[in-house]
């Protein structure tokens, strides 16, 4: 059976990237990137429709959905990768994905 070997064993062997492993970069556990919008193209509009239920709080893959002190959600401009989940969720259609090139709203 043949040994299979990741670029990070085939680099401590001494070996190098010539041996067909791509290099990429390597993080520590526990590392966050500072912002995660930078390819956006869509962004969640919550509109006056909202009723306060939390399903796009608890649906937001990314917790970029907080919610006020009165519970009315906010989206963080910073976090918001734009992927339209929180518009699927909402039972009451109060989310518009609205296109950020172009400020259409796509429904």
């Amino acid at each position: 059976m043949a040994e299979r070997r990741t670029a990070a064993c085939s680099l401590r062997a001494g070996g190098s990237v010539s041996d067909g492993w791509p290099l990429a970069p390597q993080l520590d556990a526990g590392h966050l990137t500072s912002s995660n919008s930078g390819w956006r193209t869509r962004w969640p509009e919550i509109t006056v429709a909202c009723t306060r239920c939390g399903l796009c709080f608890l649906y937001c893959p990314d917790g970029a959905i907080a919610k006020e002190g009165d519970g009315t959600p906010r989206v963080a401009p910073d976090w918001c990768k734009g992927c339209g989940v929180c518009a699927v969720e909402c039972p009451k259609g109060a989310i518009e994905m609205r296109d950020e090139r172009k400020g259409r709203i796509e429904r």
